[in-house]
């Protein structure tokens, strides 16, 4: 049986692609890095995904941070919240969330969370673990 080798670059690409669907997003505001002052909100920040082999290499259990950016409290809430129903389309299950919090640098809010699944490399594909 061949089993397919792990991309973090191409799992990456499914989640930002899943979360550029947003409208309010769309593929410029969603990135991968925390935003500077001068950037167009609201955006979504995804970190590339943490993961640790299992099985043999036969999958990789992942865990990403997403995080909302905007002016308001309530959009961000609400952003996160589709961005999140995104997410479990990949199978991808929210096990916490991050403060909302104000940042002193952009003056913008930001709330997040952190969502975990497992990489099955007999389909390539994420499961729920």
């Amino acid at each position: 049986m061949r089993l397919y080798a792990f991309s973090t670059e191409g799992i990456t690409r499914k989640i930002t692609g899943a979360i550029s669907e947003i409208e309010s997003f769309g593929k410029d505001r969603v990135i991968l890095t925390n935003p500077s002052a001068s950037a167009e909100f609201p955006c979504c920040v995804v970190q590339p995904p943490l993961q640790k082999e299992v099985y043999l290499d036969a999958g990789r259990d992942l865990s990403i941070t997403v995080e909302v950016w905007g002016s308001r409290q309530m959009e961000v809430l609400r952003l996160f919240d589709q961005t999140s129903k995104k997410l479990q389309g990949l199978n991808l299950k929210l096990t916490n969330n991050t403060p909302l919090h104000r940042d002193e640098i952009t003056g913008k809010w930001r709330y997040g969370g952190y969502f975990e699944g497992r990489w099955n490399a007999i389909t390539n594909h994420i499961e729920r673990n």
